[in-house]
């Protein structure tokens, strides 16, 4: 699975960012759901502009984290 350093790396390869105010949360969330890098990179790829391929990168693991949340109560 994806590891923060893995997508520290993709956001570098993607779109040259090293820092970003999205990082923190992103981050953060990798650590809570297993995600591959293919995933990672799929997100980052819908968009040439960082900010907004961030967000679908954010949004997309904010889901895979409710849906998890949801089969464990299940």
């Amino acid at each position: 699975y994806c590891t923060t350093s893995v997508f520290k790396q993709l956001a570098f390869n993607y779109h040259g960012l090293c820092h970003h105010n999205f990082f923190t949360q992103i981050k953060g969330l990798i650590r809570e759901v297993e995600v591959t890098p293919a995933e990672v990179a799929g997100q980052l790829m819908k968009s040439k502009n960082a900010h907004i391929a961030l967000q679908c990168l954010f949004d997309f693991l904010l889901e895979k984290k409710i849906q998890h949340k949801g089969e464990e109560e299940s």
